[in-house]
């Protein structure tokens, strides 16, 4: 019998989920970036940014293709960092609401919270089969 998670290509994706997650995440704001040094101005803060998403893109795609235990783990440990510190600004911004009941701070807890909880556990995910990726080499 047949299923769809013993596809190997499925199989493949699932594992390499993170990687997939975090290229999706990270393209919006270089998207965003990109066009605002070409149409705008060219700023040096913003075109630092755009070459660490960039680069960090780049590798993701590499591990895609071919798995690296230091660079899942490098890339993991940062990322989970960046998702703390982002629960962070979450928990700071729903304290700025008087009560916490209004219909905007739940949204902002219920989307944000998804966005994030899901990054951080990615995050941990990838952190975790690079240090047991290069435990096996």
């Amino acid at each position: 019998m047949s299923t769809l998670a013993s596809n190997p290509r499925i199989r493949k994706m699932i594992h390499s989920i993170s990687e997939i997650w975090f290229i999706i995440i990270l393209s919006i704001p270089a998207w965003s970036m990109t066009s605002y040094l070409i149409v705008k101005e060219f700023d040096n803060f913003t075109f630092v940014l755009t070459l660490f998403f960039t680069i960090a893109i780049g590798l993701l795609i590499k591990q895609l293709f071919q798995k690296t235990g230091w660079i899942s783990s490098l890339l993991g440990f940062l990322l989970s960092l960046a998702s703390l510190y982002m629960i962070g600004a979450l928990l700071s911004e729903y304290g700025e609401f008087p009560t916490g009941a209004e219909p905007n701070a739940i949204k902002m807890i219920i989307i944000g919270g998804t966005l994030v909880g899901t990054s951080l556990i990615l995050a941990l995910k990838m952190w975790y089969q690079g240090v047991l990726n290069m435990l096996a080499s």
